[in-house]
This record gives structure tokens, C-alpha cells and sequence, in this order.
């Protein structure tokens, strides 16, 4: 696969998992299988980033935020999972069993920034910036919560929903 062709596939799934975040919620349970399988593939198309020499940033003020309010409507949006909290390990290389309760709407809420946060910059013509956002924000905050929140919704579907719902989806 070509560098580019990794490229198109990590902004199509950037922008599935924002348009996700973004548009209305539908039931709850196909609202964690939509989940799941958004953060599936962001989570892969950002793997194939990780071992890619990049090119040099454009603009190193480049910087596009989220807006307060626009994390907080995702935030609130988030309502709509069947898994408000969860129980997580800050550290699964440590032995010190340093358990925390998380609140999974956050963490989506703070995915969903950094990943629009690079899509933007990435739209904006400064594509090498958000490629360079994505990676050093994805290896250095959001890419092991987002598993975090993978293997709760999986936890999910294992103990109290029906896995039949991923036959008939289609996003």
C-alpha cells in the first residue's frame, strides 16, 4: 500500500468516526456497534501510520481547535452509549493494580478533539500537519483509551447484547 493510499484511508476514517461524533445518535445498541466499528478502523488506519517517515510539518503554529462548545454537544452526545463509566488500569505493564473508574463520554469527547483537530488541519491544506497530529497525538493520548473504550463497548456486546446487530449493519 502506497503512502498516499494509507493517507486516504486514515482521513476516511477520521471523518466516519467525526461524522459519527457529530450527527445524531441512534438506539443505544446500534449506537455501540457504529462505535465499535468507527474506532476499529481509526484505530488500524492509524497503526499504518505509525511506522511511516513523514514529511516535515508545514506550519509548526499551525493549530486548529475544537471549540468549548462543540466538545461539549459531542460530549453530551455520547449519553446515548449503553456504558456511561468503566473500570481501567492506568498502566497494564505495572503490577501496582492502580484501577481507576473512567468516564467513557470523555474519553470520546477528548478522541473525537484530537482526531478533528487533525482533520482539520489535513482539509485546511495543511495535510503533512495533520498527519503529524494525528500520529504524535495518537502515540502520546488517545490511542490506548481509545482501546480502552474498544474493549468496554466489546465487554458490552460479550455479557449483554446481541452480536447478530453487526450482520446487519452498513456503515
Amino acid at each position: 500500500m502506497s503512502n498516499n493510499e494509507i493517507f486516504d484511508k486514515l482521513v476516511l476514517a477520521a471523518q466516519n468516526f467525526c461524522d459519527w461524533a457529530e450527527n445524531e445518535p441512534t438506539d443505544t445498541e446500534n449506537e455501540a456497534r457504529i462505535g465499535l466499528q468507527n474506532m476499529s478502523l481509526l484505530y488500524a488506519a492509524l497503526l499504518g501510520l505509525a511506522g511511516l517517515d513523514l514529511p516535515d510539518e508545514e506550519d509548526f503554529d499551525s493549530e486548529k481547535r475544537i471549540p468549548i462548545d462543540q466538545w461539549r454537544n459531542v460530549y453530551d452526545r455520547f449519553d446515548s452509549l449503553p456504558i456511561t463509566s468503566y473500570i481501567d488500569v492506568i498502566n497494564p505493564l505495572q503490577n501496582d493494580d492502580e484501577l481507576i473508574r473512567t468516564d467513557l463520554q470523555e474519553e470520546l469527547a477528548d478522541i473525537y478533539q484530537d482526531v478533528a483537530e487533525g482533520l482539520e488541519l489535513y482539509k485546511s491544506g495543511l495535510k503533512n500537519d495533520g498527519l503529524w497530529h494525528w500520529r504524535l497525538t495518537f502515540e502520546y493520548h488517545w490511542g490506548r483509551r481509545l482501546l480502552s473504550v474498544m474493549n468496554t463497548l466489546h465487554a458490552y456486546f460479550e455479557d449483554k447484547a446481541n452480536w447478530e446487530v453487526f450482520s446487519s449493519s452498513t456503515k
